[in-house]
């Protein structure tokens, strides 16, 4: 889910990846690219999360 999804409200502009890749290089593909993380062995032992999803998270903070 995209923030401004959650802020109700068109984003102001687009950066384009090459531009991102430069300012901030390798941690480019940190933001722009989606990973599937899975709290796996936090589950196991018991851990409980508050929200099952970011769309739920981001709505809850704002």
């Amino acid at each position: 889910m995209k923030v401004k999804k959650a802020h109700h409200r068109p984003s102001l502009f687009k950066v384009p990846e090459f531009i991102l890749c430069v300012a901030v290089g390798e941690s480019a593909d940190m933001i722009v690219n989606s990973k599937r993380v899975v709290p796996k062995v936090a589950i196991e032992k018991g851990f409980k999360l508050n929200f099952s999803n970011l769309e739920l998270a981001l709505n809850d903070i704002i």
